[in-house]
């Protein structure tokens, strides 16, 4: 009655034994909620916002590599010797890519059959759909996607395992 309120008396600096584990006034329990609420936002909106980024990274990353396939025949000359290393049992594969870039391989079809032991003959398939850079190689054994932007999002994949692995 006299106005006076009573604290807990420590025994020793930092011991909070005689305390209350929600705070003086028995909340802390609610602002613990409140926190773990807004980290659970903050997830969210990371995991949202880190999706935009890749996208836009993606979106950007595909522009670069297209331009630069367009200017540099020798890139989609690169990308097609190798996809057909990769080939090892096939005698026939077809390969599908941007009109404008068969015109670059057309020239190299023959030295790109003779450096394969077990290739003896590869069709080019136009794809006006698919970006300038990319190729798509297929056999009746082996499917190689080595579009710009399929190999964009296996790059985007693994970074992404390290950020998955925090």
């Amino acid at each position: 009655g006299d106005g006076v309120v009573e604290l807990p008396t420590r025994t020793a600096p930092g011991d909070r034994s005689g305390e209350d584990p929600h705070g003086p006034c028995g909340c802390g329990g609610y602002y613990r909620s409140i926190l773990e609420e807004i980290d659970g936002q903050m997830e969210r909106l990371w995991e949202e916002s880190e999706k935009a980024v890749v996208h836009l990274v993606k979106g950007i990353v595909g522009k670069i590599a297209g331009a630069l396939a367009e200017k540099n025949s020798d890139l989609i000359r690169e990308i097609v010797g190798n996809c057909m290393k990769m080939v090892k049992k096939e005698q026939r594969v077809t390969l599908r890519m941007n009109r404008a870039d068969i015109q670059h391989i057309e020239d190299v079809v023959d030295d790109l059959v003779a450096a394969n032991e077990n290739v003896q003959r590869i069709d080019l398939l136009p794809d006006d759909e698919m970006q300038r850079g990319g190729v798509i190689l297929e056999g009746p054994n082996i499917k190689i996607d080595a579009r710009i932007d399929a190999q964009i999002e296996a790059i985007v994949k693994e970074m992404m395992k390290g950020f998955d692995d925090d």
